[in-house]
């Protein structure tokens, strides 16, 4: 999106995603090209090649950041302004797809790896129950 254009949603009844050419998202039915390279069956970035073979990617501006900068050269640790929700009237964090996790974006969320557990991993592939240990809280570990 250039100059300050709102992204479109894919125009499947219900869908939020992002559109690509042709007005429909990936899920819908929108074809991406391979790059280019001969064998690489990786999507295409920009210029027609994946990152591995000659996208690349400009670095946050702040003199020893290697972060990939965002918006006006800088990354957000160093200033830029976080994405916000694309919901109408929405201005938490977006998460996936340019939504917050209360409007639709997935997260991620591994289960406990102890056979029968369907608990969300704490630490190391295990659940409180199974093995994981929390660090104290701070308001705790200030009474020991």
């Amino acid at each position: 999106m250039r100059h300050g254009a709102t992204p479109k949603s894919c125009s499947h009844e219900g869908c939020v995603t992002y559109a690509q050419k042709g007005g429909v998202c990936m899920r819908h039915g929108a074809k991406r090209k391979l790059c280019s390279h001969e064998g690489c069956v990786t999507y295409a970035q920009r210029g027609g090649v994946c990152m591995r073979h000659g996208v690349t990617c400009q670095s946050c501006s702040h003199e020893g950041c290697t972060n990939q900068s965002r918006r006006g050269g800088i990354c957000q640790r160093h200033g830029a302004p976080p994405l916000t929700c694309t919901h109408e009237g929405c201005t938490t964090r977006a998460r996936r797809g340019g939504l917050c996790t209360l409007h639709g974006a997935k997260q991620k969320l591994k289960t406990c790896s102890h056979e029968g557990c369907s608990n969300v991993v704490q630490q190391g592939g295990v659940c409180i129950r199974h093995g994981a240990e929390l660090k104290p809280r701070k308001s705790q570990a200030r009474k020991r």
